[in-house]
């Protein structure tokens, strides 16, 4: 079964890609790192060791082949059109030099797309298929509001494709020892602010880098997301920088030497078993102290809060210019990502199916698919359509992925349009109702979210 798919002795997959200007050997370090940590088994082999996984178990039922297959030709055909933009970019490293890849994420979306560090020479840059408007959007109003209340708060401007449809951003290594605290946390306030008010979400701890001694938003491409109109309780602590449970949050969540954080994926045991959660690594969302110490926020409260007003000031009093910012950079096709479910819920189903089993595939595969089916969802109705979108991914091993475009409330996949959502209006326009109706009531409710957020007690019980 392994020859028939492609696998060698060794667990690898034989790679036949050959793309000119990609050095060789990283394209098939690309695709063999890929196939070994999506179609790996995901639950512990209590008698074996970890090198039977890869000769073993998931790769010898089934329908891996097909798996495998289409996994080499989306990453082939994305590598070729990664080469293809960084052909036709002024910006991005050119031949003659070779252009080295690896990825940096292990969420793989939209056909084994995934973002990637590109690197020739010195030149390090991070690659991703993705919107570059939500990026430019959050820059054009941090660069206003910077100005405004005198906090540094502007990110690293990316490289947008002419399109639309990739971008290139300066690779970020994480810089959290520079600058001064408390104007860190000033701008980790405004920043807060700026995030509510642009409807942002999923700032998780990995989406939130210390650069240069300043918070940085690494990916906003969940930025206006469609709430419900007229429901502001939750979304301050909807947006991943605050969030229900504060230890997993970007603000105040992260510090490991107080608390363990672990992830889906698999470690290795001493006696050669395999773990289904590990110990997350190291975060770089929070401020660190001369002496080492992460800088904890709770500490800061009055700086924090500082900023936050200071921002929430700037666009009460400027609401024009941000109107006329986000009617500049958003157009009907600017695309916004949309979250149906956690990421996590589908990354536990992709591990379910690598999962060594007894039963037959097809019986296995579905009660997989009946508990993502039974599974909590952001909406309050999954269409059929999105239920098939997200288990063709699944299948295939990527994490599915939805967007709407800002000018008509339709959840979109790769695969064309799911579902509509119940909004009189599209995200675009309720931006600018948002920033229009600000009032000093909802500062003042949402400046208590945030007290009562930095006020709790992380030494409880969870």
């Amino acid at each position: 079964m392994l020859a028939e798919a492609g696998i060698s002795s060794n667990g690898y997959w034989a790679c036949p890609v050959n793309i000119g200007g990609l050095e060789q050997s990283c394209a098939a370090r690309l695709i063999e790192g890929d196939l070994f940590d999506l179609l790996r088994p995901s639950t512990p082999d209590l008698t074996g060791a970890f090198q039977r996984h890869r000769e073993r178990g998931a790769l010898s039922y089934g329908r891996f082949h097909r798996v495998v297959e289409r996994r080499v030709a989306d990453i082939t055909a994305f590598l070729r059109q990664v080469r293809l933009s960084i052909d036709t970019s002024d910006d991005l490293p050119r031949p003659p030099a070779p252009v080295n890849i690896r990825p940096l994420s292990s969420d793989s979306h939209n056909g084994a797309r995934r973002p990637l560090l590109i690197q020739s020479g010195d030149r390090r840059y991070v690659f991703k298929f993705a919107d570059p408007r939500p990026h430019q959007l959050l820059s054009a109003i941090l660069d206003e509001l910077s100005y405004g209340i005198g906090v540094d708060l502007r990110p690293p401007e990316v490289i947008p494709g002419r399109d639309h449809r990739w971008y290139a951003a300066p690779f970020l290594a994480p810089d959290d020892h520079g600058g001064d605290v408390r104007t860190f946390m000033l701008a980790s306030g405004a920043l807060t602010a700026v995030a509510y008010l642009l409807s942002m979400v999923d700032l998780h701890l990995e989406n939130v880098v210390v650069f240069q001694g300043k918070p940085v938003i690494v990916d906003p491409e969940c930025i206006l997301h469609n709430f419900p109109p007229d429901d502001r309780s939750n979304r301050l602590l909807s947006t991943g920088l605050l969030s229900t449970n504060p230890r997993l949050s970007a603000l105040r969540g992260g510090d490991v030497a107080r608390q363990e954080f672990l992830q889906v994926g698999l470690s290795e045991r001493a006696d050669g078993g395999v773990d289904y959660l590990k110990p997350a690594g190291p975060f770089h969302n929070r401020f660190r102290l001369t002496d080492g110490r992460l800088a904890d926020p709770a500490d800061y409260h009055r700086d924090i809060l500082d900023g936050f007003l200071a921002a929430f000031e700037w666009f009460m009093r400027y609401r024009s210019v941000a109107i006329d910012i986000v009617d500049q950079h958003v157009a009907d096709d600017f695309r916004i990502r949309f979250l149906v479910r956690t990421t996590r819920l589908y990354t536990t189903a992709i591990h379910l199916l690598n999962a060594p089993i007894s039963c037959g595939g097809t019986a296995w595969r579905r009660q997989v698919f009946e508990r993502l089916r039974r599974a909590g969802h952001f909406l309050e109705t999954v269409s059929p359509e999105i239920m098939a979108a997200e288990w063709a991914d699944i299948e295939s091993r990527d994490v599915p992925y939805f967007w709407i475009h800002a000018g008509a409330p339709i959840i979109h996949h790769r695969s064309g349009a799911k579902q509509a959502l119940p909004y009189r209006w599209n995200a675009r326009r309720q931006a600018i109702s948002d920033i229009r109706s600000l009032s000093r009531s909802e500062v003042r409710a949402q400046t208590d979210v945030l007290s009562a957020f930095l006020d709790a007690d992380l030494r409880a019980p969870s």
